[in-house]
């Protein structure tokens, strides 16, 4: 039997041969399916956006670093100047106000969090 260059791995599933490429595709299948849980389309849409867009622009605004901020000014490019640029946020990079608007907007969700990739992308889809 040979092994090809598709990581090395065989595996079985459902009495076929496959590759761990196939095993690849059935995970990203079941991330999606995680991240539309609760919502009514289709597996690969969170509120009528598709996934691979809401993950792109969660990988622009915060390199899918969930705590990420906005860089700390500074003086003369060594002194902090105090504050940061902005009060941006989490995976989406919402501003205080505007995640204060979008709580009180999906009647009482006071608990969701900016850096809660779930609650971050129902943010971006206005679900």
């Amino acid at each position: 039997m040979h092994r090809h260059s598709t990581g090395g791995f065989l595996f079985r599933r459902g009495g076929q041969q496959g590759t761990a490429q196939s095993g690849q595709c059935v995970q990203h299948r079941e991330t999606a399916a995680k991240l539309s849980e609760g919502h009514e389309t289709h597996p690969t849409q969170v509120g009528g956006v598709p996934v691979h867009v809401q993950m792109a622009i969660i990988h622009q605004e915060s390199k899918f670093i969930g705590d990420n901020r906005t860089p700390v000014k500074y003086v003369l490019g060594v002194l902090p100047m105090g504050g940061r640029q902005s009060s941006a946020y989490g995976y989406a990079q919402a501003l205080d106000a505007t995640w204060k608007e979008y709580q009180r907007a999906e009647g009482g969700r006071g608990g969701a969090k900016r850096d809660d990739i779930r609650d971050a992308t129902d943010f971006m889809a206005g679900t």
